[in-house]
């Protein structure tokens, strides 16, 4: 079933947690699709040309892999998080001096993804077989052989720098005084709150999280064309902002918010040469709202990495 409402329609008939804006912007439209729980569907955008995704996090702008029109409507598959949001560009051309693409998916049972290039892959997190529509009318048959199990790291070690005013509810301008703790670190079997830690019930301001993963990257076995497997990263429940490196590296777009699972593959190194080992992860929560401690009038606040943390591999083959 199909529902109307104004400029896009939903697959969903119930759509009371989805809203949806489109500014103008010079020949096309941003449309601003939230929703306050998760989702994962079919939307008709009202208008005709060439979608792209722009990733809030980053400032990317990327064509849409897969996309059909059809009667003055652009059909594009959606996955929102709870409180999440999807911006996309539809019009021709785009202000973002993005290329649009010659060929494309209009229909597919795995994921359609775009490179730097233009080049069009299927997707998949699982072993089997997979179609794809192409818009030149043929259908491309994929099949996956050799992607690894998801990994959960189960082993963890937290740093808190712990923060609390230099002068006991001062006020005026010693106010934003602040001393800063470095607490010794502790090993988590199981992510919890800091309330649940001992010694870090009442502690607030930095943690630093890290781990390790053996991961690999060669090619997938049994391929009968080039396959590659790369990685999602998904942080799960985090309470607090928060920032990633891996392998010493910052890692932008991180989506805290709905944990979006992120790619990470470029930043990874293949679990079977030297830097095996090496494979970290420090994912760091900051929460500043209770800075005041000890004085009995506020109860221990939620607060770190909750996870789970999940490292999830994919395979994708060319197809356009």
């Amino acid at each position: 079933m199909v529902t109307h409402q104004g400029s896009i329609r939903y697959t969903n008939s119930a759509n009371a947690s989805t809203i949806t804006t489109r500014p103008r912007v010079q020949n096309g439209y941003i449309y601003w699709i939230y929703s306050s729980s998760q989702t994962s569907q079919t939307v008709y955008l009202e208008g005709e040309g060439f979608p792209l995704r722009l990733n809030l996090w980053t400032g990317q702008v990327s064509p849409i892999a897969s996309f059909k029109t059809a009667a003055g409507y652009t059909a594009i598959n959606v996955t929102i998080g709870q409180n999440g949001a999807e911006a996309i560009f539809l019009g021709r051309p785009n202000p973002y001096g993005v290329k649009n693409l010659n060929r494309h998916l209009v229909a597919t049972d795995a994921e359609g993804i775009t490179d730097e290039d233009g080049k069009v892959y299927v997707r998949a997190t699982k072993n089997g077989n997979h179609s794809a529509q192409l818009s030149t009318g043929q259908t491309a048959a994929v099949r996956f052989y050799s992607i690894p199990g998801p990994i959960v790291p189960t082993r963890w070690s937290l740093t808190v720098e712990d923060w609390s005013p230099a002068v006991a509810n001062a006020t005026g301008r010693d106010s934003p005084l602040t001393d800063k703790t470095t607490l010794s670190p502790v090993t988590l079997e199981t992510l919890r709150s800091w309330h649940n830690i001992s010694g870090r019930e009442y502690a607030s301001g930095v943690g630093t999280y890290r781990t390790t993963a053996n991961l690999t990257l060669t090619q997938p076995r049994g391929s009968q064309k080039p396959q590659s497997l790369g990685v999602y990263l998904c942080v799960g429940d985090v309470q607090g902002s928060s920032s990633l490196r891996i392998n010493n590296q910052v890692v932008p777009g991180l989506d805290f918010f709905n944990s979006a699972p992120l790619d990470v593959t470029r930043h990874l190194r293949d679990g079977e040469n030297d830097y095996s080992r090496d494979n970290a992860m420090e994912q760091a929560s900051k929460d500043l709202a209770s800075l005041v401690r000890g004085g009995g009038a506020l109860e221990p606040e939620k607060i770190g990495l909750l996870g789970p943390v999940t490292l999830t591999y994919y395979a994708q083959e060319q197809v356009v």
